[in-house]
């Protein structure tokens, strides 16, 4: 009994051991493993349709990929697993069902051949509709109603005109009895909107100048001062790894004003920082509109790079001391 439990529970820890080594080879894969790219951009043509452009990027070895290719202005993206794409996998998996399908297909027709068939027939009648005969009452006789007379209708109208007068005479007087009031309280209203755009106004003010100070305050403290230090560095640390570690390529271009191809061409020397002069830009002053040439980059990103970025952030005292005080801002 005995030795049992004891070949169970070693089963049981053999089973763990196998997962623990696992999950330990994935997080090293996921630390030290670099994520791959490339890309190459050809353009030859004044057509921007006619650029070829494609970008690769890869983990574990080329065993997941994907690819992004841009040709004769069409795009496609293609999901690699062992250099070989989803879709060609679907289609494998696709003629291994219709196969199976098609066995199950023959067996089931040889099934059914074997058993007799019968057929039922039906019988469908038509029932004609029936005719009603549609009666039609002509009533020529036109009812009788009575007319008043003419003198009082002539009353009638007369008394109308009368009350309306009144009526009319009524409304002005009364229109004329509220004028006064009515102005005196649209001025007194007007007056009130004045004061109270004058409080708000002054809220505002009172409230920029709290924020000022508080804004100066919080920028001017050297915590924060250290909390955005150490965010810089990292930011900087993480631009430098991510950049590109092979960059090569020649452009040409040129505008149809000399000025703004020498525009351009002062802010690219901006960013001789990032490419060290591994692109070589040839610029054209002869008044035509040009950008040709061609770029190839590749570069890796380790996750424990990543990872070190965030854990130095996530557990600094002065970055906490700054999303405290970012939160309680408003008290």
């Amino acid at each position: 009994m005995l030795h049992i439990l004891w070949i169970l529970i070693k089963f049981i820890l053999i089973i763990l051991g196998i997962l623990l080594g696992l999950a330990l080879l994935a997080v090293l894969l996921l630390l030290f493993c670099p994520v791959r790219y490339q890309a190459r951009a050809v353009k030859e043509t004044g057509s921007f349709k006619e650029t070829e452009l494609e970008a690769r990027i890869t983990w574990l070895f080329h065993v997941i990929g994907v690819r992004f290719c841009f040709h004769n202005g069409e795009g496609k993206l293609v999901v690699l697993f062992f250099g070989v794409s989803l879709e060609t996998i679907k289609g494998w998996l696709k003629k291994l069902k219709g196969g199976r399908r098609k066995n199950s297909v023959s067996q089931t027709s040889r099934s059914k051949a074997s058993q007799p068939e019968a057929h039922a027939a039906e019988n469908f009648q038509d029932h004609a509709p029936k005719t009603e005969a549609v009666l039609l009452e002509n009533n020529t006789a036109e009812p009788q109603t009575g007319k008043p007379s003419a003198e009082k209708q002539e009353e009638n109208i007369k008394f109308a005109s009368k009350s309306g007068l009144i009526t009319r005479i009524w409304e002005i007087l009364s229109k004329i009895i509220r004028f006064p009031g009515n102005l005196w309280n649209k001025v007194i209203s007007i007056i009130k909107g004045i004061i109270e755009k004058i409080k708000n106004i002054k809220k505002t003010i009172s409230g920029i100048t709290d924020k000022l100070g508080w804004w100066k305050e919080f920028l001017t403290n050297e915590r924060t001062k250290a909390a955005i230090s150490l965010i810089w560095k990292d930011v900087k640390g993480l631009l430098h790894h991510v950049l590109p570690t092979k960059l090569e390529g020649d452009v040409t271009f040129g505008c149809d004003d000399p000025a703004i191809t020498g525009t351009v061409l002062a802010v690219l020397g901006m960013t001789f920082p990032f490419h060290k002069n591994r692109i070589h830009v040839n610029s054209l002053f002869d008044g035509e509109n040009q950008l040709t040439g061609n770029v190839f980059l590749k570069g890796r990103i380790y996750g424990i790079v990543l990872i070190k970025a965030a854990i130095e952030i996530y557990f600094n005292k002065n970055i906490k001391y700054v999303i405290n005080r970012w939160k309680h801002k408003e008290d």
